[in-house]
């Protein structure tokens, strides 16, 4: 809102100016935007799907000395055992309108101008950094496998020792189950199996490969206390090293679900429009306001049992297809148009990989969550 310059303290009919503009836009951290980062592979311009192959195991046979003449024209074929598909097709702009005329009578000096029009056009490159954020940690928090974890898409760790114990007692021990059930099933992506991938496909996956990122409120229930032994001596794939936000964990809502202001987010960019036709903006990972519904499979509710996902580095594969600046002069408005332009694949997990969540079995009692600075 623009603000009423102040009276002069000597002369009443002129106003003081204001001595200086200094110019903010919204930011980023690393930290936010690392998990897209790390899923990133190059698109093209030329067709948009990448095919992704899965094949069985082979098996050694007894050679037979002369008798292996008998065998030479033997069809010896890889058994396909799946196929996924990423496609490059969803499409977005970000536009901005900018003047190098009228606007200027608002600043003092040609530089403080320019670093107004410098953090406006940087708003472009920002926001599109953010969004392929929060679509994809909310996707990494929310979406989960429908066959791993015996069709859940998760595993549990009962906690039932803690009952009856308060405080740093009870997170301390919470802690401790925690670590042996992450080792446990970190053991086990290591060693042959067919349970940690959608396909039931013979396995062994390499430690370096898979992550775990974990649901902060639970990272800072154990932080809190002496942290067991186990998650500082590099037994766990990646220790704390990965974490998101609290808000950002949840189950999809399948259905049409209304908005509480809180628990219940976008799972996607959504225009809704509320019983009066106003209609809101709501970024991928922001609340739901109360009198707006999102659509089936478009929102999840926040759960804070959720404590991580385990995550091959290959299982979501975030794909540009390209990113267009461009730019129009409006004229006689002595403005001018700016866009941006660009494409990405839907995002879905390959389902030859693990795709795992770790859930608390008790229910969090909600009081917990308080002071933990959920945030939007």
């Amino acid at each position: 809102m623009a603000r009423t310059l102040n009276q002069n303290e000597i002369y009443s009919a002129i106003s003081n100016l204001i001595f200086a503009v200094q110019s903010y836009g919204f930011g980023i951290s690393n930290e936010y935007t690392k998990f897209v980062d790390r899923a990133r592979v190059d698109g093209t311009l030329y067709g948009d799907t990448k095919e992704i192959i899965y094949t069985g195991d082979l098996f050694p046979e007894d050679w037979l000395g002369d008798a292996e003449a008998q065998n030479m024209l033997q069809i010896n074929r890889a058994e396909v055992l799946g196929v996924d598909y990423i496609v490059m097709d969803v499409f977005k702009k970000i536009a901005l309108t900018v003047d190098d005329y009228m606007t200027k009578r608002g600043f003092l000096t040609p530089t403080e101008f320019s670093e107004f029009n410098a953090q406006l056009n940087k708003q472009i490159n920002v926001t599109k950094s953010e969004y392929d954020a929060n679509i994809f940690n909310t996707y990494l928090g929310v979406v989960k496998s429908t066959v791993q974890g015996g069709g859940n898409g998760y595993v549990e760790v009962d906690l039932a020792e803690t009952a009856g114990l308060t405080g740093n007692e009870k997170n301390r021990v919470e802690g401790q189950l925690i670590a042996n059930k992450m080792v446990n099933i970190e053991d086990e992506m290591c060693d042959e199996n067919t349970y940690y991938n959608d396909l039931g496909a013979l396995r062994m996956y390499d430690k370096n490969d898979i992550y775990f990122v974990w649901n902060n409120y639970w990272v800072n229930r154990i932080e809190k206390n002496d942290t067991p032994t186990i998650f500082h001596d590099s037994k766990l794939f990646n220790g704390f090293a990965d974490k998101m936000n609290s808000r950002l964990f949840g189950d999809v809502n399948t259905t049409a679900t209304a908005g509480d202001g809180d628990k219940v987010r976008a799972l996607d960019y959504l225009k809704l429009t509320d019983a009066n036709n106003v209609t809101k903006r709501i970024k991928a990972g922001q609340p739901i306001p109360v009198g707006f519904t999102a659509p089936a499979g478009k929102s999840y509710t926040v759960n804070t049992n959720i404590i991580g996902k385990w995550y091959h580095k290959d299982v979501l594969q975030y794909m540009s297809a390209f990113t267009a600046a461009r730019e129009f002069p409006l004229g006689p408005a002595l403005a001018v148009n700016k866009w941006l332009v660009f494409g990405h694949n839907t995002l879905q997990y390959l389902r030859g990989f693990p795709f795992l969540e770790l859930r608390a079995k008790q229910v969090v009692e909600d009081n917990e969550n308080e002071g933990e600075g959920e945030g939007e």
